[in-house]
């Protein structure tokens, strides 16, 4: 057994600069990945970029006596993800965890919402692999804006992994084209944080209308979308059109509540989720809630609930085991009444 002082445990998350600032100040002090093989336990210092929250439950597990917290980015919830998954599975009869979509970093920073911008970093194939490695194939979906540096590159590499997604972007039609050309197919809560559609400049949303390669997603709450607009993409874009909630982790809580994103405040009120300067910050929704927004909007029922169910489960080639009801499939099913009122769930 090996026997030191002090143990200085590095987050992967801290670049090669960060760390050789940290190792200048501290004289004598070595650097290993684990704490099994030292006895006696020594004094842990952490130095990560996890939410203080997190890197304090880290830190105890671990023994720590003290932690020093770096900006919480995105890329250090997905250190996590593997943590998270294995208790998202505890029965058949709950609910699963079928992917994680990684809604960033990889976006245009003129596009960001309710992101911080110290956050955005460049497209990084080698980032997505460590991601899709330590989550173990978790990671299905990754967004990126096509337009940004080595964008393309990223999108033509990442498709061979995961499904890719256009999201948090600047890019034009001729742009959003070509990254479809690329591997892009899917379109990340279409309208929102990309151009509008305009007759001379049909941008993001022209070029996804124009494109049945891709899927499209919506936040169907009413307040991302008016519901004439969802009335036409809904007709345009037919068994492409995707309900999504966008829903964070305010949902589900009472009015005037305050949560955070992404080392952010987001304020609960008259079910809206915004930053302090009313930047919608995701939503509150669910996609019971938003199927029931459709129909009362004009979509037919059937249509609302395909694109809550098997349209999603296509889009990333699920469809043979969950999304509609036949034999062999998980009889994952919402029992509802004439009413569209919840009457039973069954996993």
């Amino acid at each position: 057994m090996r026997k030191m002082e002090t143990l200085l445990l590095l987050s992967p998350e801290l670049s090669v600069e960060q760390r050789e600032t940290i190792l200048s100040t501290m004289d004598g002090v070595e650097v290993l990945a684990a704490l099994g093989e030292l006895t006696p336990r020594p004094k842990v210092l952490v130095v990560s970029q996890f939410s203080s929250g997190n890197v304090a439950n880290l830190a105890a597990a671990g023994g720590a006596d003290y932690f020093m917290l770096k900006p919480c980015k995105p890329t250090s919830v997905c250190e996590r993800i593997r943590q998270m998954a294995a208790p998202a599975f505890p029965a058949e009869d709950a609910a699963r965890v079928g992917g994680v979509n990684m809604e960033g970093p990889f976006i245009a920073e003129g596009r960001k919402g309710a992101q911080l911008a110290e956050h955005i970093l460049p497209p990084d194939i080698g980032l997505l692999r460590h991601w899709r490695e330590i989550s173990g194939g978790l990671v299905k979906l990754i967004d990126v804006a096509p337009e940004q540096p080595g964008g393309m590159a990223f999108v033509k590499a990442a498709r061979e992994l995961c499904h890719v997604s256009i999201a948090h972007t600047v890019a034009d039609y001729d742009q959003a084209k070509a990254a479809f050309d690329a591997g892009i197919d899917h379109a990340t809560h279409l309208f929102n944080a990309m151009a509008g559609l305009h007759h001379r400049e049909p941008g993001v949303v022209g070029a996804v209308f124009d494109d049945d390669r891709v899927y499209a997603e919506m936040i169907c709450d009413g307040l991302h979308l008016h519901p004439a607009v969802l009335r036409t993409a809904f007709r345009l874009l037919g068994d492409r059109a995707m309900v999504i909630s966008d829903c964070m982790r305010a949902g589900g809580m009472p009015e005037g509540e305050t949560a955070e994103l992404g080392g952010q405040t987001v304020y609960v009120k008259n079910g809206r989720a915004t930053l302090a300067d009313g930047t919608l910050a995701g939503s509150v929704t669910n996609l019971l809630d938003e199927v029931r927004n459709l129909v009362r909007f004009g979509i037919p029922l059937e249509q609302a609930v395909k694109a809550a169910s098997y349209t999603p489960a296509r889009s990333l080639g699920l469809e043979k085991d969950i999304g509609s009801i036949a034999p062999g499939k998980r009889a994952d099913l919402l029992v509802l009444d004439d009413e569209l009122q919840l009457m039973g769930v069954y996993h």
